[in-house]
């Protein structure tokens, strides 16, 4: 079995961008996202800051089912391109 796909059967693989792979611009919007939170979270109470973090815990789950959407459409999608690249294989080779 090859190391990419022992990796994925065994859930080992790496599928989230690292904070340095991120380009400027994602940075960039990560920062204000976390700005704008903080100084949000920063005029509440504890109450209002409880039922605010429930409010962010319910949006991440739903990016995190979204994500998985996305994922699994995506690899479909690519494993469809390979099979239709593979039925003009033989349009590559010379008949002799």
């Amino acid at each position: 079995m090859g190391r990419i796909l022992q990796a994925f059967a065994e859930e080992g693989l790496i599928v989230e961008p690292s904070k340095e792979q991120r380009t400027p611009e994602h940075q960039k919007a990560c920062e204000y996202s976390a700005k704008l939170v903080d100084s949000f979270e920063e005029r509440l109470n504890a109450g209002e800051k409880e039922e605010f973090e429930k409010v962010l815990d319910a949006i991440a789950e739903e990016q995190r089912h979204c994500s998985m959407g996305r994922f699994a459409r995506g690899y479909s999608l690519g494993v469809l391109m390979m099979l239709e690249v593979m039925e003009y294989k033989d349009s590559f080779l010379i008949e002799r």
